[in-house]
């Protein structure tokens, strides 16, 4: 009979198979933990970016209705506050995407073609064709004087080069840049301003008319005080601003006078006034116009004068604003007030004055006047916030967060 005989491996195999064992249980839980952990925040992540491209989506969008829908963007300039927008499809399988956009004013950009001087004098019989009497003066832009110009402040600095043909004074100490001998410059006559308006451009059927569609007004008489003008041109309550409608204003005859009444203080506005024989006063603290037409043209009369002194614009008030061109060659144009900002003051003669905090003139420099949107678009839990300038049809991005 035989003997069976057994291999002398003491065991050896199923020790190591249960060390094999121990260890894998003490690896395995953690590492199928990370991998579980490492797939969530991919995961995570994915639906992350997902969001983030939404809400990217959404601004993209909002940029796209300011720069090729009129009507939109005509909506959020004119009520002044923020207009929404629901994308109408899902985007990477979210929705809703809400879309905020608030007009937040105007700023000037450079490209622009609209001009370098912020006042323009073209009278060449006139003695202080310029006068600028205030306590703290400072002008960013250049000024044109066929005659003389007179400063007078106690602290007046000027970013831009003076012109003048005769005599130039200015307070002792006043900063010029760029710097002299080569600035003021002594020059010669030019009786043709740097913009050139014509007022068959805005008159019914002309290009400006039609540019502005529906929002194209003609009066046939202008108006006189507050009351007047606040049934004429429409003006109501908007909260604590007097607001007048978005829009080009034809004024066939008469001046419209807005300083009377109560009306002017806090007056506010996207608007471009025309008048074809009379004057623009406009008054008003803490008002702030800007303008409609896309050639910056905030005020512009026809009136013609004999004088030297005689307005045919007039601009005043605490605090006010008045964003555009102010163009009047037929006669004196006066702004007065502190904070005002304008692109330009073309006139026979110009004054311009203020107190307190004194007079800013922010600069044409060759730029436009550009509408200001603030963008937030939201996609589940992330939020896009964006700053828009708008110019000529083209989308400048200020700012883009992500949050």
């Amino acid at each position: 009979m035989s003997k069976l005989k057994l291999s002398a491996q003491e065991g050896r195999a199923l020790i190591m198979a249960l060390i094999v064992l121990a260890v894998g249980t003490l690896l395995i839980p953690p590492f199928l933990a990370y991998i579980s952990t490492s797939l969530l925040a991919t995961r995570a992540t994915e639906e992350g970016m997902k969001e983030q491209y939404a809400a990217d989506a959404g601004v993209e969008c909002a940029i796209g209705q300011l720069v090729y829908n009129p009507s939109f963007l005509s909506s959020v300039i004119t009520t002044g506050v923020t207009s929404v927008i629901t994308l109408p499809t899902p985007v990477n399988s979210i929705s809703p995407i809400t879309v905020t956009v608030t007009n937040s004013g105007t700023e000037f950009r450079a490209g622009g073609t609209v001009s370098t001087y912020v006042m323009w004098a073209n009278s060449i019989t006139c003695t202080e064709a310029i006068s600028v009497p205030a306590t703290n003066v400072t002008i960013a832009g250049d000024i044109h004087t066929n005659t003389d110009i007179n400063i007078d402040a106690s602290i007046a600095e000027m970013t831009g080069t003076l012109e003048y043909v005769i005599t130039y004074t200015v307070p002792a100490g006043m900063q010029f840049n760029p710097p002299p001998p080569d600035n003021p410059k002594q020059v010669s006559v030019t009786l043709e301003p740097p913009i050139q308006l014509d007022m068959a451009d805005y008159r019914p059927g002309g290009p400006k008319a039609i540019e502005a569609g529906d929002k194209y007004y003609t009066m046939t008489v202008g108006c006189d005080g507050g009351d007047d003008c606040k049934e004429k041109l429409g003006v109501y309550k908007d909260g604590d601003r007097w607001r007048i409608p978005t829009g080009l204003y034809y004024v066939e005859s008469g001046d419209i006078n807005f300083g009377d009444g109560g009306v002017g203080d806090n007056l506010a506005g996207t608007v471009t006034i025309v008048a074809e024989e009379g004057k623009i006063y406009v008054g008003g603290n803490d008002a702030y116009l800007s303008p409609y037409c896309s050639d910056s043209v905030l005020l512009f009369s026809n009136k013609q004068t004999a004088g030297c002194t005689e307005d045919v614009i007039r601009t005043w008030g605490s605090d006010a604003m008045w964003q555009g061109i102010i163009y009047g060659l037929g006669g004196r144009v006066w702004a007065e007030g502190a904070g005002r900002s304008a692109a330009c003051l073309i006139g026979n003669t110009i004054h311009a004055e203020g107190a307190g905090t004194g007079i800013g003139l922010a600069a044409a420099g060759g730029n436009l006047l550009c509408p200001v949107f603030d963008i937030t678009s939201v996609a589940d839990d992330t939020t896009t916030a964006a700053r828009i300038v708008l110019c000529s049809g083209t989308a400048y991005v200020v700012s883009w967060e992500i949050k």
